[in-house]
């Protein structure tokens, strides 16, 4: 199944740290998500979630976006189309 995923890029300028932000259809971020789970409670992953459950999604929604923080210990959480929107309007996230 092939995905047509989007993958945004922020910067810290005070710490220099990267963020990157994957964004596509809620089924795709959750899988990603999933799996990012799955790996790391087997320790085959750097990646953890950074809430201890699983997250809710709206099924009004059609976009999320998966964020991996590299700053605070490869944190990964899941952020809405709103906010993504916001940050890549504000110039806060590019598109790699």
């Amino acid at each position: 199944m092939k995905t047509n995923m989007k993958i945004y890029e922020s910067i810290n300028y005070e710490t220099g740290a990267l963020s990157f932000y994957y964004v596509g259809k809620t089924a795709d971020i959750k899988a990603l998500y999933k799996a990012i789970c799955r790996a790391s409670r087997k320790g085959n992953t750097y990646m953890f979630p950074l809430f201890c459950d699983f997250p809710v999604f709206n099924p009004n929604r059609e976009i999320y976006a998966l964020c991996v923080d590299t700053e605070n210990d490869w944190n990964v959480t899941i952020i809405n189309s709103d906010t993504m929107l916001s940050m890549i309007v504000d110039s806060i996230a590019k598109e790699c």
